[in-house]
């Protein structure tokens, strides 16, 4: 091809002859993620499939950096973010090849709960990692699964899940009846919950019925001792009210009449 016929915008050399690109094999660009949320200990690697005298520049995230590498190099000490990669050969003799990366981080923890009040059981549903230690009251149990199902065989149930060291850590207390005082029991057309003893602030009140389903949910701020609630659309049988209070469930078995 002659300087005439070379594309416009094509990079060339002082002689005008077109500069070639790099065959689309050459190199290898990947990422490792973060090992802890918020820490700066991610990498990207590039392989080279040809030994060679390359620059690599990265640019992201406050960084704008060039390294030299022959067949191999890896990036280290990334937080999370995109970041663009361009190489090149040290004596210009090739178009830079250019990559856009994207470092990520671990998921965070999460845990959601819900209590079969019949059998005394909590079902935990986790999510975040591969592998979990969950820990309830003595007992410790290392875990794959995402939902597991544990038998509550205490008044006070203390409830401790972590993964990662670096992912937190989830803890709930579960109290179950006689520690929640619900009157009159059994009831009629009013349910009342006695909240003198909870810290002022807000909390949540769930009625269940004995098959498990939700009939009542109120959210509300403690300003009064007593709280009342008009349970005159409730079937007769047993019900599980449930007051939730930051990471402390406390939980209550009442009759209506």
């Amino acid at each position: 091809m002659s300087v005439r016929d070379t594309p416009q915008g094509t990079q060339v050399t002082p002689n005008g002859c077109p500069i070639p690109a790099f065959p689309a094999d050459q190199f290898t660009v990947g990422s490792n993620a973060t090992s802890c949320i918020g820490t700066n200990t991610g990498k990207i690697n590039i392989t080279s499939k040809i030994d060679g005298e390359f620059i690599a520049v990265i640019t992201g995230n406050d960084r704008n950096e060039s390294l030299n590498f022959n067949d191999s190099l890896m990036i280290e000490n990334l937080p999370k973010g995109s970041y663009d990669i361009c190489i090149g050969s040290s004596n210009e003799e090739y178009i830079q090849s250019c990559y856009s990366i994207i470092v990520q981080e671990p998921e965070p923890l999460s845990v959601t709960t819900s209590m079969d009040f019949v059998n005394k059981t909590v079902t935990l549903k986790v999510s975040g990692s591969t592998n979990y230690i969950i820990q309830l009251n003595e007992e410790t149990i290392e875990s794959s699964l995402n939902s597991i199902t544990l038998p509550l065989d205490r008044i006070n149930n203390e409830l401790v899940v972590t993964s990662k060291e670096c992912q937190g850590t989830y803890t709930e207390t579960i109290i179950l009846e006689d520690s929640l005082i619900a009157f009159p029991n059994p009831f009629d057309t009013f349910l009342n919950i006695d909240v003198s003893n909870i810290p002022e602030g807000s909390m949540e009140i769930k009625i269940f019925d004995i098959t498990g389903k939700l009939v009542f949910n109120d959210k509300f701020t403690v300003e009064e001792n007593i709280r009342p609630i008009n349970t005159s659309s409730f079937k007769s049988g047993f019900y599980f009210a449930q007051l939730t209070i930051g990471e402390v469930k406390k939980v209550i078995k009442v009759f209506k009449s």
